[in-house]
């Protein structure tokens, strides 16, 4: 007899995995932001078209007015002997009557252009809504005259050379009276009007008349005329004295340095501040720190 095993293998759960299908979700996001980029395309485009019709072509938004500093030698439209800053801004081709509009008006180009004034200063350029331009600016002032070559300049307080005349060949005005003089000048053919001044020299006479002329106890005198002695690095000024004091006669000689200025100038207030003697200081020289040579009218020291 033959015996049959049978082996029962136990049977096997299989079960289904269902993939879901994202192609119909991901063509819907795929409208959704097509739909997205036209709306933002539409959105854009009407802006720019209201841009454009409320803004850059609108007339009333065009430059009606131009308001103008009038200064000694410059005005708004154009005067007998000054320089009009309106046909300055024609080369530029901002006018009133040009359709500019305020709002694509380049500020900044007009700025430039006017720093390229060489006696103009603190210049600013604005836009007032609707429809106008308004340009204010100072001039530069002469503080000295300075023998450029064979002829005479005036310089700032800045040390910028001021031009006598405008390239438009207009005669440039100034308040001269009683400027002091500045003499000896290193290689003064180098002196170009509208350009800034680097010498050593020219920069002390200017900050010496800067301090003698702000400084709260000046009483005693004012500087007629500097001569600089570049040898000895020295300003050899001639000084007139003011009306309401007897401490210096008239054309007296103060020496000052061209280094140590402030020191220089504490020293000869505080010698006019303490002087009481009858003869007024002829000479004085207050680049020495010590032992100051001090000579009078009557010549006694």
């Amino acid at each position: 007899m033959m015996l049959r095993t049978t082996t029962n293998k136990p049977s096997q759960n299989k079960k289904s995995v269902s993939i879901p299908n994202d192609k119909g979700k991901g063509r819907a996001i795929v409208g959704l932001l097509i739909i997205l980029a036209l709306l933002i395309a539409a959105l854009a485009y009407s802006m720019r078209v209201c841009w454009r019709k409320f803004y850059i072509e609108n007339p009333e938004l065009n430059v009606q007015e131009i308001i103008v500093t009038e200064t000694q030698n410059y005005s708004g439209p154009k005067v007998d002997g000054k320089v009009s800053i309106h046909t300055i801004l024609s080369e530029l081709g901002v006018e009133t009557d040009l359709n500019n509009n305020i709002i694509d008006l380049d500020i900044r180009q007009i700025r430039e252009r006017l720093e390229q004034e060489p006696i103009l200063k603190n210049i600013e350029v604005r836009k007032i809504m609707p429809h106008t331009l308004s340009i204010s600016f100072d001039e530069r002032t002469p503080q000295a005259v300075v023998f450029c070559g064979r002829k005479s300049c005036y310089i700032d307080q800045d040390a910028i050379v001021l031009p006598l005349r405008h390239n438009d060949d207009t005669q440039m005005k100034y308040d001269t009276t009683g400027l002091p003089i500045i003499t000896a000048v290193q290689n003064p053919d180098a002196l170009t009007p509208g350009h800034h001044v680097t010498d050593k020299f020219i920069d002390a006479s200017l900050d010496l008349l800067r301090k003698i002329q702000t400084h709260p106890g000046n009483k005693y005198l004012k500087i007629k005329q500097i001569q600089i002695s570049s040898q000895d690095e020295l300003l050899i000024t001639t000084v007139t004295p003011l009306p309401a004091s007897n401490v210096f006669a008239p054309n007296a000689t103060v020496i000052f340095p061209v280094f140590g200025m402030n020191d220089a100038v504490a020293r000869l207030f505080h010698i006019a501040s303490k002087y009481n003697k009858q003869s007024p200081i002829q000479k004085l020289d207050v680049s020495y720190k010590i032992n100051i040579p001090l000579k009078t009218l009557d010549n006694q020291q």
